[in-house]
């Protein structure tokens, strides 16, 4: 429709600050995109869990890092995901690779010599490998520091009632079954 000339998740940036339009809220730019997903798709969608990059590298950290399958090199230093901490250097091969949070942050940020289609291919592989390293013993073993992850650094619309419910269905998610397409 020519009506909007930035990715659609480019949209939360530009809503940050419509508290008028969504004064109930938490977050004004993620309920403008949730709400303007839900419309494009026409597909509820009733919460959100919006986590930010301190959040994402502590998440990893919290669960022991997370084993990934890289089809491409990277070298590259990169800027760190929280203030004062020291840009990052990171030195990928194709392959298996274990990484801990911020390695694996700057893994699915990195666009140098890559294209946002491949990011984005990165990015959605990364949480389909987070998803297969939470098993219920991890959750068990490392709940205190996934609570901690979570509680500092994540914004969300769900009640707090269906978290039980949510660690059953990722205690019986099977991540092979898990697809992405480019």
């Amino acid at each position: 429709c020519n009506c909007y000339a930035d990715r659609i998740n480019y949209l939360h940036v530009h809503t940050a600050n419509w508290v008028n339009t969504f004064p109930e809220a938490p977050d004004p730019g993620m309920e403008a995109l949730r709400q303007t997903l839900e419309v494009t798709l026409g597909l509820p969608i009733d919460y959100y869990v919006l986590v930010d990059f301190s959040g994402f590298v502590d998440l990893v950290d919290a669960i022991g890092g997370v084993t990934i399958h890289s089809t491409e090199s990277m070298h590259i230093a990169f800027s760190p995901a929280k203030p004062g901490e020291p840009p990052i250097e990171i030195n990928i091969t194709p392959g298996d690779q274990h990484l801990d949070g911020r390695t694996a942050l700057a893994y699915v940020r990195n666009r140098t010599d890559s294209s946002d289609g491949r990011r984005m291919l990165r990015q959605r592989c990364m949480l389909r490998d987070l998803a297969s390293e939470l098993d219920a013993g991890t959750l068990l073993t490392r709940f205190s520091a996934i609570l901690r992850a979570i509680a500092n650094s994540t914004t969300t619309t769900m009640p707090l009632e269906l978290l039980p419910e949510v660690i059953r269905a990722i205690g019986t998610l099977d991540t092979g079954d898990i697809a992405t397409a480019a």
